[in-house]
């Protein structure tokens, strides 16, 4: 992909430019995206190209389209930090076989109709559903203060999990090393860790977070602190400093030591943005599917259910994609080296909403994981490793997170804590079942 092109496609998404949707030039977006369609699809007639605005498209751009009178949905995925590599590190280019691969399997999804032509411009154009994602409804919940998913949402979304659930219980198997770390979610989570990787890119000397502090004013703390100091949350003490969590990361994540590795195959990437709650399947029956399969393949199988409960049960009370309406205050002690904040996540309008997503997930994919993974000889406890490193890989590298703050619209304000938090399974009603449940399993 020609650098110049990338990096202006790159400023027009909320991960990129650390924007809001709104605040991102709506027509500067159309010229960029429509000059990279061009390239893409030279010889497909496209008519009525409209780009889309939506918050759970962090790093991608997405439009509607018109081909031959039938209604159709672009999408291509941005990833900063590929600048200058030539095309998009993700994998996009694929997304047709990760389709095919997830619907032998038995995945409900939604599956690519068209491939860019051009290996260079990677894009893919869907079949228009008209349905509701599940992102939808949360961003409507929080915007009216109470959650709008119905009884049926929750069936069709559990039903969903279940069979996700049981696909990837039944693909589970032990591969050499060498082909868990080539595959496609580890753009996610270990290359986002990797040394140069984004963790570097956006966090370095220079960086500062502006918290907010209890007097009203701006705590601006630089990251040299932020990744050394210990935590204090809501009265429990983490003696756990951010740049232990990222060794960490880099040494499980990369199976350091290890010959050979458990995967499944996965879709990898089940936010909430990527669930259409009632597209119908063949038979015509309404039931949630899954949707924009880029990071799908053979994945480490602890990780394959990482975005799923992240994005779904845990980021959005901590402001990733909108203000979660979330009373947070920091103070730092240097004395101590210490990081005091109180957040009172049970106040956001969905709280009850995120802990009954999170549990089903849990109950439906994560324990049977786990349950198969030991059954199998893992070592469960660097397989719980990898699980929390890839939960604060969630939270700390999936947006910008002092763009976020700079912006003081209400969002990021819990996502420091919520990385520790992630990591210590403590502190929320889902976090606090999973590590029970855990420790069930360990005994």
């Amino acid at each position: 992909m020609e650098q110049s092109l990338h990096r202006r496609l790159l400023e027009v998404t909320i991960g990129g430019s650390g924007k809001n949707a709104s605040e991102i030039d709506p027509r500067r977006r159309d010229e960029v995206f429509a000059e990279y369609v061009g390239k893409a699809l030279p010889d497909v007639p496209l008519d009525h190209i409209e780009t889309l605005v939506t918050g759970a498209s962090l790093n991608s751009v997405c439009a509607s389209c018109s081909i031959d009178g039938r209604k159709y949905l672009l999408k291509v995925h941005i990833e900063s930090g590929a600048e200058g590599q030539g095309r998009s590190t993700l994998g996009v280019g694929h997304e047709y076989e990760n389709a095919e691969l997830l619907e032998q399997a038995g995945f409900p999804i939604v599956a690519p109709y068209l491939r860019g032509q051009n290996p260079d411009f990677p894009l893919l154009a869907y079949p228009w559903v008209d349905s509701d994602t599940l992102f939808d409804k949360l961003e409507q919940s929080y915007t009216l203060g109470h959650s709008t998913l119905t009884p049926d949402d929750l069936t069709r979304f559990e039903t969903m999990n279940t069979i996700v659930g049981q696909v990837t219980d039944r693909s589970i198997r032990e591969v050499p090393t060498a082909e868990a770390l080539k595959a496609p979610v580890q753009a996610l989570f270990l290359n986002r860790f990797a040394p140069g990787g984004r963790i570097d890119d956006w966090y370095h000397p220079t960086t500062v977070f502006e918290l907010p502090s209890p007097d009203g004013t701006k705590l601006p703390l630089p990251w040299e602190t932020v990744k050394n100091a210990h935590w204090q949350i809501n009265g429990r003490r983490h003696n756990i400093p951010l740049t232990q969590v990222i060794t960490e990361a880099r040494q499980a994540l990369s199976h350091q030591d290890e010959p050979t590795a458990f995967t499944t195959i996965s879709h990898g990437d089940d936010h909430a943005g990527n669930v259409f709650l009632s597209a119908p399947d063949p038979t015509g029956h309404p039931t949630a599917r899954l949707f924009d399969p880029a990071f799908a393949g053979e994945n480490p199988a602890i990780l394959a259910h990482v975005k799923a409960f992240a994005h779904t049960g845990l980021l959005p009370m901590a402001g990733m994609y909108y203000n979660a309406h979330l009373p947070a205050t920091y103070t730092y002690d240097p004395t101590e080296n210490l990081i005091h904040t109180n957040l009172d996540f049970q106040s956001t309008p969905l709280s009850t909403t995120h802990h009954t997503l999170a549990q089903q997930i849990i109950d439906t994919r994560l324990l049977p994981t786990l349950t198969t993974l030991t059954k199998n000889g893992a070592n469960l406890p660097l397989e719980l490793t990898r699980l929390r490193t890839a939960l604060v890989a969630c939270a700390l590298l999936t947006v910008n997170i002092p763009l976020l703050l700079a912006a003081g619209d209400g969002r990021a304000l819990g996502l420091l804590p919520m990385a520790i938090m992630s990591y210590t399974l403590t502190g929320l009603p889902s976090l606090d079942y999973l590590r029970d449940e855990v420790e069930r399993l360990q005994s």
